[in-house]
């Protein structure tokens, strides 16, 4: 069995307010877990309107799978036009 863990630091330059950066979190969140089936969850950075963390998780049996996965998840949010990546960290186990 093989884990994928990705961290992502996230910048959300439209929000205004902790409900706004919660609103495009928590969307982001819920098409990550719709298309790629992976649990994502919030996991820093939590009273600043305009940055987060979020937690990503993935399992699999086949670590080339892991790492398609994962890198998909990645090219996915650097897509998302309310949310601007500022860093990246994955780690497979």
């Amino acid at each position: 069995m093989f884990v994928g863990i990705i961290q992502v630091d996230l910048t959300v330059p439209e929000a205004a307010d902790l409900k706004g950066k919660r609103r495009v979190i928590r969307g982001l969140k819920e098409r990550l877990r719709r298309q790629f089936h992976v649990d994502a969850a919030e996991v820093g950075i939590l009273d600043n309107c305009r940055e987060a963390t979020l937690g990503i998780a993935l399992v699999s049996n086949e670590i080339t799978h892991i790492q398609k996965r994962c890198q998909a998840v990645l090219d996915f949010i650097e897509r998302q036009p309310e949310a601007a990546v500022d860093d990246t960290q994955m780690e497979i186990l």
